[in-house]
This record gives structure tokens, C-alpha cells and sequence, in this order.
């Protein structure tokens, strides 16, 4: 008879598979509070009683397992395709379904074995884009299949599904197609990973919106269980299988899936210092570093770079030496890196030589393409002129790697000035520009295409061919239209309204830019809100609107704190404090310009001692900023110091060819101004007629005439413009502010309180040292924190001792007392960054670490009863050209470390008390098993020792093994003790019982059995070997005088014993051919009579039981 539940899903699957007929709404989820198993027999048994020709397709989710990509759609598309296409190549079905090119290699592979390889690399500056049309991917051919065939997919226990899945269901739900059913069941109570919750929330609201969801209320039979969560702990023996799904995770771009398993992993192997088979380590070492170059996340990759480097030491092989030299190379320019760079891309040239290759030897040649071109990061930049070698260029095709031609085509060559000259025919008609654009037309690259005419809108308009710019967009909107694609649509107002900045058109750009802002706030995407407000400042800087380029500025600055952000994708934060500077200089509001310069300086600080000839690479317009403001706020008091501030800026400012159109023309007349205090007129005209001629070439009207007006000494009538908000409010823009602030406070507390809950785990594991324990620790804060550097001193005995110091960090004895001295008298923990206010405030400790290399700075004194117990400081480094995903520490963080640091302690405190009492508890068992005079095991000892062995020998099949045992008896002891008495009977009972010992070795042990008997066990020894032994002790004797001297020595007098009183030992000797504790105890019996045959008649002799017995 069917449970309640059981009839209540039938009649949900009935009323679905009703609505695919009648085309209604197919798809429904089971939200639950307790247990709910959609059982797939249960569920089968339903679809057999069907008419309909279905394709009924189950899955069940695990907490305990490592999920596959896309779990488990990939494996559902296997099965659909060997099932009902078979007959059809694989290209050609994924053609047909509109499988996007780049995936088409990954998701073939993935059906021909089950393991996905791309074709090509991925372009990191794409991988979002990338992933997007991955998931589109999957859900196309889902879509392909369910035109011919109705599709009802089960998915129990959704709750437990990756980042993937998630994906591809909000696809799926959105799309609703009525061919393709959709059963789902999720636990609401369960809390889904931190990663993945932004998805799975938006897939249940979309659900919920939509009538989507039922609520489960009964209870009967297994509904009522109780659902167990087991949760996903590496296993070292399976890393190989886990490099497979996570390969197979970073050929789809799924970039969150893998990092929040390669997190795991890190911390489960490397944390606990796991070892595991080379060629995997390696392998999950470039994925992690892909990973991590994709997230932009700086600290990882850098660590993964050095992990990589060590590793590559162990092995031979060329071409894992050439892989690990490609994405070294690759982690090294990324962040500024760009000399030790091009030393690993001259590793690639070399290895390819050797492994004599020729894919080898193009994909040397391309990771120099890649490194001349920066990777990508920044596309719009042009500072770059590629000459493309033909050969390249075939060899790219040969080996399928059109995305990367594509992009060296369109963002490395044809950026002259040449180009524009001739209106649209001079780009369009570009034969390396015709190439690129046909290479992403045939892998349908729309995301380079738009990028391609962005960049041209950027070129066009800061080389003042504005009647292009227009032409490009619109050649940019005929990409975007039909896509519905709102964020590309705010791309295209910002740079509309970015070029009517540069054709100072201030009220059409401001226009355009209130369009995109409007887009962006319904979006929710408060980071892309920050570059136009930043934009809509610049364009209210260059109409002389300071006090609305200040608002602007305000909020912009507010949001990046509340996103805890210190970069936007266009500029640094350092910039945007520059324009403060300027526009509070302009109104003559000194605090305010002096306040923001402070801040600005401290942002440039670990800049400013490179020489002036280095490379400032993304930071030419912040030093610009710096040397140009620092000389407007000292030339009304030091000239010559101003004029030394200005002759740097200009440097900086002919480096940074965007900057320009912006920076040239208020350069000039600040410069002119100060030549002629200096008396300097002529080359105060010849300034600020090099910037005329400049703007009056770009067409750029409104700041030539400001120039000619300077020049001509006569003032302009100011003009007004009106750039106010309009799409959204400030009011609104405030709130934003607020409400990134919170969740980002909620966000690094869910963070914290997930580290916690590990934490107190990796605590309680078993460590044999508290150096291992704190190690282990700190290494998990490091990696968890993204830290760059840590260091852990404790107080042991009044005095500092280090308990952990990464190995950048140096430090002398001077060092570490200061550190100590410091926190004696600062009771306080602290954090500080280079942008706080507080920050020199801190040099004692700051200097010790290289103060220009520190970002963030945490340091925590522990304190138990007002006694100092230790210190714990955390650093995170400016590593060269590098502001983007450093993490500053917050209070939440100090709060947290705090807590994570006491508990080092208490953890350190209770593994040496348990330590303490294992060593008694040894010693107490040792006292209770061992002869206390000559340290031998003693009868109960002997008993214990063959009682495990004994069970371990049965266990491992040990016991079939030949055992020879030596039963010894002293021979005159009784004399040796009545005529010197028992201290010399004590010493006789140690001398031999070292001889003993010193003779078996390691070939056996030896038993003090009691009084004068002593007992040899040679395990795995014969007779003979007894024999040998038995007449190694007599010629020892022998050799040592029968220790006469020995007693005379002790009794300080000369002695004569007898030959008939000498110490001396008899022994029986017997061999089992069993190790276990019967045999044992009676071969003892046996050489205990062979020992008793001695003594009827003889001292000094030994004899075998085996012969006496015969």
C-alpha cells in the first residue's frame, strides 16, 4: 500500500507531465524542513504506469563526494546523445544544438570519456564571459534533445548541488521550455555553501516569483527521518580523481566550483603536509593557479607560483617543466612582475627547444605575444603595435587557438593614429583588423567584438576623430541588440558619454552617463556604479563643476570602502584621491586638499622611491596625480621644491597618453604660472602653446580657448552646466552604500564564523609537538586570509621565543625583544593599512617589516591574567604595480584572529600538558614493565611484550616464524654477593646485563626473568644463530676478566677470586617454530630443563633442548 507521500508525488509528477500536454508550466520544486528521499525505484514504478514516450532521467545529491561539473548534466548529455544520436557526429550534433565553439571540444571530449580537454587556453580577461556561454552551452543542447524527445528530469536533494547546477537551473527555469519537466526537492533549512549562496538565492526567488515552489508538510514512513549530512573531506589516496573533476570544472570555467574544492584540498594536503604523487601535486598546482589568476586573486597565485617553482625541482620532465614555466610567467606579469617574467617565458623558449616540439615551440611564442600584450588586462590600453609573425599566425590556426589570435590582432596591432585618419575605411579595412573580427565571427565571440569597437570608441575620441565615435557604437549596439543584454547596454551609455567628455560635450555626456547609472542601479552592481560616477566627476572636473565632481568623488569613495575595494577597473584609488585634491586646490578649500594629498601620498608611497627611469606600470597616472597636486600646494611656499614636483609630473604625464586630454591643458597653466614667478616667460609661453596646439589638433575647443585666454591675459566668463543626478538619487546612491556595507560585514562575519567552525577542528587533531600545532595553524589563517606574511612569538620562561615565521619574514634578536617591548607597553591589538590616517603611527613595528612593502598590518598581543603570553602579527604586502584583491584587514578580521590566536595558545597550552602526562603515563608503564637497576623488561614486561606481539604477529601473519630463546643463569653469583657484598652483585647483575644487551642487538631483546635469570628472545633466529650468540657472551666474559677488575674498582682495593668463584653464566638454549605466546612460553620450559641439565653437573656452558632431549 502507498504512504501518503508516495500517492502526493504521484500526483505532482501526474499534474506535471498533464501540464507538458496542455503546455502549461512543467516545473516545480519540493521545498522541505525534515527529510523528503524522492526514491528513483519509487519514481520509475510512476513513469512505467505512462503511456507517453518520456525520457525519464534521476539524480541524487551528496554532501560526502566531490560533485562533477555540471552534476549531472553532462553525464545525462552522454546518455541522450549515445542513446538517440549516436548515428550523428559529434560535431555535428553540437553544431546543430548551438553549442558555443570554444565549448564544443570540452563538452566532445566529456562524451567520448567522460573527461573534458579544451582545445585552447583560456583567455583569463573572459573567463565570466566564457562561463556564461558554457552554461548557455548545456542548456542549448538540452533544449536541441527536447524537440524531438520529452524530457522529465528528477533531482533529489537539490540542497547539496555546486555552483554549476545552480547555474544551469536558473537557465533552465528562466527558459521554461514545455518539452523539457523539471521535478526538484530541497531541504530549506540546510545552509548552502558561502560561494555558491548569490546563485542558489536568485534561482529560489526566480522559483518563488514564478509559482514554482510547493511547501512539503507531511510526515509518514521515511519522510520522517532525519537527513544525515556527511561533508566532503579530501582523502589523499583519491587526488587523482579529484585533479580529473576539477580539470574538468576549469575546462567549462566553472572558476567558483573549483576553487572551493582546490580550497579544501590546499588546506587538507598542504596545511596538514600530506604528501601526494608529484604529477598530481603539479597538476593541482596549475589548475589552482588558473583558478586564482581568473578570481584576480593575488596572494594565492603568488603562493601557488612559489609552490610550483619548489615542486618543479623533483622532476624530469621537459614538459611538465615548460607548463610550469608558462603559467609561472603568466602569474608573474599579472601582478607586476614583468622582469621575472620574461625570465620563465625564455624557460619556455629553451624547453621547447629541448622537448624539439613544434606545438611547443608556438605556445613559447605565443606566451610572448601574451606577455607583451599585459595579459589583456586592460584592452582599451594601445600603448601596443604587434607585427605578426605569418608563421604564428598559421600555426595558430593549425592548433585551434583562434580566441588568442583573435585578441592579438585586435588589441595588439592597429593602434596608430594612422588608422583614423581615413574615416571607417581605415580600421575596417586593416587587414589584421579584418582578421580578428572574421576569427571571432567563426567562433562567435560576441564579447570580442563589442571590446574590439570599444576599444576604437576610446582611440578615436582621445585622437579627436569624434565623428567616428559614434559609428563605432553604433557598430558596437548592432552586436548587443536582440542579446537583452542591459550591462552592455550601460557600456555602451558610458562610453558615449566618456566620448562626449573627450568632444567636451559636459551635458550630453552627463546625459549618457544618468542612462547608464540608471541601468547599473537596477541591476544592483554598486561596483560598476563607482567608474560612472567616476566618470561623470571627470567630465564635471573638465567643465570646472568642482563642488558636483566632489559629490561624485564622495560617493565613489563610500562605496569602494563599503566594498572594500582600493581599485576600480579603470583607475586606483590613488586617482580618485587626486581629483579631490584638485578640485578642493580649485575652490581654495586648503584642509580638505591637504587632508585627500595625505591620502593620496600614502597610496603612492611604496612608488616612490623606484627611479624616475623604472617601470610605473598602471600607476603613470597616479604619479602623475601626486607630483602634480604636491606641486600646486607647495609653490606658494617652496618654488623650488614646486618646480622639482611639476619637471616629474610632466614625466609622468607623457607616459600616460589617455590621461592627456584631462591632465595636459591644467598642467600648462599651472606650469606657465610657475615659470613666471620664476621669471621664466619664454618657456612659459612655449608650454602653454605646445598644449594650444595640442588641443586645437584633437579639436578639443573649450580648453583651447581657456589657453588662448591665459596667453592673452584675459578672462573668460564662466560657463554653467547642469550635470545633477537624474536616474537615481543620492539619497539612493547612500543607501546603496549602506547596504554593501552591511552585506560585506555579513559576508567576512559568514566568512569568519566558517573559518571558526574548521578552525576548531584542525585544533582538536592530534599533533605530536606544539611546533606542529602552531604551524599548522598559522598556515591555515595564511591561506584562508590571503596573508602574505605572518609571525607568532610566545613567552616562554620571560623571554620570546618564535613559534612560527613565514619565510619572507628576517628578523634579528634586536628585532623580536622590540617587538615584545612594544606590546609591554601597548596593550592593545591593532590593524592599520597605508591609506589610514594611523598608519605611521605604528613605525616601530612597521620598519621591522619593510614599512614601503606593507599593505594591512594586524598585530595582537595575548594577554592571560596581565601577563604577556604572546604576540601574533599578520601582514599583507604591495607587491610591485599591485592594488587589486589585497586584502586590508577590518575589524570583523581583528575580532576573529583574536579569538584564533587565544585559542593557539590554550590548544599549545593543553597538547604540552597532555604531552606532560603521556611522558609520565610512559614513564609510570615503563617503571611497571622494566627492571628498575638494569633497564631491562622485566618478567611482567617480557609477558606484555609477547602478548601484543603475539596478537599483531596473528593479525599480520607473522607468527609462522623460527624463534630461538636463551635461558640464562649466572654461575657464583651467591658467592660474588656473600664475600663483596650486594652493592658488587648489583653491579655483576648490570655489567652483563649490558653485555647481553650489546650483543643481541637488534636481532632480538633481552628479560631480566628474576634474581640471577636472564632471558634472550631472538625472533626469526635459529638454533645455531642461539649457539653463536651463547659463545659471543662467553668470549665477552672472558675478554672482560670475568670483571674482576670491575670489582676491584669499586671496592678500591686489589682482589684474587678463584677460577671456581668467577662470575659467569650458564644457558639453555631452545627454538620454536611459532611466535605467538603458547609456543613461546613452551620453548621457555624447554631451555629453562636445557639450563637445569648444566647445572646438575657443570657451570660456564650451554647446551640446545633438543639434544639433551635425545
Amino acid at each position: 500500500m502507498e504512504s501518503c507521500s508516495q500517492l502526493y508525488i504521484r500526483k505532482i509528477i501526474d499534474s506535471i507531465l498533464n501540464n507538458i500536454k496542455q503546455r502549461h508550466n512543467n516545473i516545480l520544486f519540493v521545498k522541505y524542513y525534515n527529510t523528503l528521499n524522492l526514491r528513483e525505484s519509487e519514481l520509475r514504478e510512476v513513469f512505467e504506469t505512462q503511456d507517453d514516450d518520456i525520457c525519464f532521467l534521476y539524480h541524487e545529491f551528496s554532501s560526502k563526494y566531490m560533485h562533477s561539473v555540471f552534476e549531472p548534466f553532462l553525464d545525462w548529455i552522454m546518455e541522450l546523445y549515445q542513446k538517440f544520436y549516436s548515428d550523428v557526429a559529434i560535431d555535428e550534433f553540437l553544431e546543430k544544438a548551438d553549442v558555443y565553439f570554444q565549448a564544443r571540444s570540452v563538452i566532445k571530449s566529456y562524451i567520448e570519456t567522460g573527461e573534458c580537454q579544451r582545445d585552447e587556453d583560456l583567455i583569463f580577461a573572459e573567463y565570466e564571459y566564457e562561463a556564461k556561454r558554457f552554461t548557455k552551452s548545456v542548456y542549448n543542447i538540452l533544449e536541441y534533445v527536447s524537440k524531438e524527445h520529452t524530457l522529465f528530469l528528477l533531482l533529489n536533494k537539490l540542497h547539496f548541488a555546486e555552483q554549476s547546477t545552480i547555474k544551469l537551473l536558473i537557465e533552465l527555469v528562466n527558459h521554461n521550455k514545455e518539452n523539457i519537466a523539471l521535478l526538484a526537492n530541497y531541504n530549506e533549512v540546510y545552509d548552502v555553501p558561502e560561494y555558491t549562496k548569490k546563485d542558489w538565492d536568485t534561482m529560489i526567488d526566480y522559483i518563488d516569483s514564478n509559482n514554482m515552489i510547493v511547501d512539503w508538510s507531511l510526515q509518514d514512513g521515511h519522510a520522517s527521518e532525519s537527513e544525515r549530512v556527511e561533508l566532503f573531506d579530501p582523502i589523499p589516496k583519491d587526488i587523482n580523481p579529484y585533479v580529473r573533476l576539477i580539470n574538468n570544472m576549469v575546462s567549462c570555467v566553472m572558476i567558483g566550483q573549483a576553487n572551493y574544492y582546490l580550497e579544501q584540498i590546499h588546506n587538507k594536503f598542504e596545511i596538514e603536509k600530506i604528501t601526494i604523487p608529484l604529477k598530481d601535486k603539479l597538476s593541482y598546482l596549475k589548475l589552482y593557479s588558473i583558478v586564482a589568476l581568473c578570481l584576480d586573486n593575488s596572494t594565492t597565485a603568488l603562493m601557488l607560483c612559489d609552490n610550483i617553482n619548489n615542486s618543479i625541482k623533483m622532476t624530469t620532465s621537459l614538459e611538465e617543466r615548460f607548463s610550469c614555466s608558462y603559467i609561472s610567467a603568466l602569474i608573474q606579469l599579472r601582478y607586476g612582475q614583468k622582469e621575472t617574467s620574461n625570465k620563465y617565458i625564455q624557460e619556455c623558449f629553451d624547453l621547447s627547444d629541448e622537448i624539439d616540439d613544434e606545438e611547443y615551440k608556438f605556445k613559447a611564442k605565443l606566451l610572448d605575444y601574451i606577455i607583451t600584450s599585459n595579459c589583456w588586462k586592460n584592452i582599451y590600453s594601445w600603448d601596443v603595435n604587434l607585427i605578426i609573425d605569418e608563421n604564428f599566425a598559421n600555426d595558430a590556426i593549425k592548433y585551434k587557438y583562434y580566441n588568442h589570435l583573435a585578441y592579438i590582432y585586435l588589441f595588439g596591432t592597429c593602434n596608430d593614429i594612422l588608422y583614423f585618419v581615413n574615416g571607417t575605411d581605415g580600421i575596417e579595412n586593416a587587414e589584421y583588423f579584418k582578421r580578428g573580427m572574421a576569427l571571432a565571427k567563426k567562433i562567435n565571440n560576441e564579447s570580442i567584438m563589442i571590446n574590439a569597437w570599444q576599444k576604437n570608441v576610446m582611440m578615436a575620441s582621445s585622437y579627436g576623430y569624434f565623428s567616428l565615435v559614434d559609428y563605432f557604437y553604433k557598430k558596437t549596439l548592432e552586436i548587443i541588440e536582440g542579446q537583452n543584454n542591459k550591462f552592455e547596454e550601460s557600456n555602451v551609455y558610458n562610453g558615449l558619454g566618456y566620448n562626449r567628455i573627450v568632444s567636451e560635450e559636459y551635458d550630453v555626456a552627463n546625459k549618457y552617463f544618468n542612462k547608464a547609472l540608471g541601468i547599473l542601479y537596477k541591476l544592483n552592481n554598486p561596483y560598476r556604479i563607482c567608474e560612472t560616477l567616476y566618470n561623470m566627476a571627470t567630465n564635471a572636473i573638465l567643465a570646472h563643476e568642482y563642488y558636483t565632481a566632489i559629490n561624485y568623488l564622495t560617493i565613489v569613495i563610500e562605496l569602494l570602502d563599503a566594498l572594500d575595494e582600493h581599485q576600480m577597473r579603470i583607475c586606483n584609488l590613488g586617482k580618485i584621491y587626486g581629483f579631490m585634491v584638485l578640485c578642493n586646490y580649485y575652490l581654495g578649500i586648503e584642509y580638505n586638499a591637504n587632508l585627500y594629498f595625505s591620502k593620496l601620498e600614502r597610496s603612492v608611497s611604496h612608488m616612490l622611491e623606484k627611479p624616475v627611469e623604472s617601470s610605473f606600470y598602471l600607476w603613470d597616472d597616479d604619479m602623475f596625480f601626486y607630483f602634480f597636486t604636491a606641486g600646486l600646494i607647495a609653490k606658494d611656499d617652496d618654488i623650488e621644491k614646486a618646480q622639482k614636483y611639476f619637471d616629474r609630473a610632466r614625466i609622468h604625464l607623457f607616459r600616460s597618453t589617455g590621461n592627456l586630454f584631462f591632465s595636459y591643458y591644467q598642467f600648462a597653466i599651472a606650469q606657465y604660472d610657475l615659470y613666471e614667478i620664476q621669471g621664466r616667460h619664454k618657456e612659459a609661453v612655449e608650454i602653454l602653446n605646445d598644449a594650444l596646439d595640442f588641443c586645437e589638433t584633437h579639436n578639443y575647443q573649450f580648453k583651447a580657448e581657456i589657453l588662448r585666454a591665459k596667453l592673452e591675459d584675459r578672462t573668460l566668463p564662466h560657463k554653467k552646466f547642469d550635470l545633477k543626478l537624474e536616474s537615481v538619487t543620492q539619497k539612493q546612491l547612500e543607501l546603496m552604500s549602506k547596504r554593501c556595507k552591511i552585506e560585506h560585514e555579513l559576508s567576512n562575519k559568514n566568512k569568519g564564523i566558517n573559518f571558526l567552525l574548521s578552525w576548531q577542528d584542525l585544533l582538536n587533531k592530534d599533533y605530536s609537538t606544539d611546533k606542529e600545532l602552531v604551524n599548522s595553524a598559522m598556515n591555515n589563517i595564511q591561506n584562508s586570509y590571503n596573508i602574505d606574511c605572518a609571525l607568532f612569538i610566545e613567552m616562554k620562561n620571560n623571554s620570546p621565543k618564535i613559534s612560527y615565521k613565514s619565510k619572507s619574514i628576517s628578523l634579528t634578536d634586536k628585532d623580536i625583544q622590540t617587538i615584545t617591548n612594544f606590546f609591554l607597553d601597548y596593550r592593545k591589538e591593532f590593524i592599520t593599512s597605508r591609506f589610514d590616517k594611523t598608519f605611521d603611527d605604528y613605525d616601530c613595528i612597521l620598519n621591522i617589516f619593510g614599512k614601503i612593502n606593507v599593505a594591512s598590518l594586524m598585530c595582537i598581543p595575548m594577554y592571560i591574567n596581565e601577563v604577556l603570553k604572546g604576540v601574533m602579527i599578520s601582514i599583507v604586502k604591495v607587491h610591485e604595480n599591485l592594488t587589486s584583491n589585497i586584502h586590508f584587514f577590518g575589524n570583523t578580521d581583528l575580532i576573529i584572529f583574536k579569538f584564533a590566536a587565544m585559542q593557539i595558545l590554550d590548544a599549545v597550552e593543553r597538547l604540552n600538558a597532555k604531552i606532560e602526562i603521556k611522558a609520565i603515563n610512559a614513564k609510570l608503564q615503563k617503571s611497571s614493565v622494566t627492571d628498575l637497576l638494569t633497564g631491562l623488561l622485566n618478567r611482567q614486561g617480557f609477558a606484555k611484550k609477547l602478548e601484543d606481539f603475539s596478537d599483531y604477529s596473528t593479525k599480520q601473519n607473522f607468527e609462522e616464524q623460527e624463534t630461538t630463546i636463551l635461558y640464562i643463569d649466572l654461575d657464583n653469583f651467591k658467592y660474588c654477593n656473600d664475600t663483596f657484598g650486594h652493592d658488587i652483585g648489583d653491579l655483576m647483575l648490570k655489567k652483563l646485563s649490558s653485555l647481553f644487551t650489546e650483543i643481541v642487538g637488534d636481532k632480538g631483546y633481552c628479560v631480566r626473568y628474576g634474581g640471577d635469570e636472564f632471558i634472550i628472545v631472538l625472533p626469526g633466529s635459529s638454533t645455531e644463530f642461539g649457539i653463536k650468540i651463547s659463545k659471543q657472551i662467553y668470549k665477552k666474559i672472558e675478554e672482560n676478566g670475568y670483571f674482576i677488575n670491575d670489582i676491584a674498582n669499586a671496592l678500591k682495593r686489589p682482589i684474587e677470586i678463584d677460577a671456581q668463584h668467577r662470575i659467569s653464566c650458564s644457558i639453555g638454549i631452545s627454538t620454536s617454530q611459532k611466535y605467538n605466546q603458547e609456543s613461546i612460553m613452551e620453548c621457555l620450559k624447554h631451555a629453562d630443563s636445557a639450563l637445569y641439565d648444566i647445572k646438575k653437573g657443570t657451570k660456564h656452558d650451554f647446551k640446545v633442548w633438543q639434544k639433551v632431549q635425545k
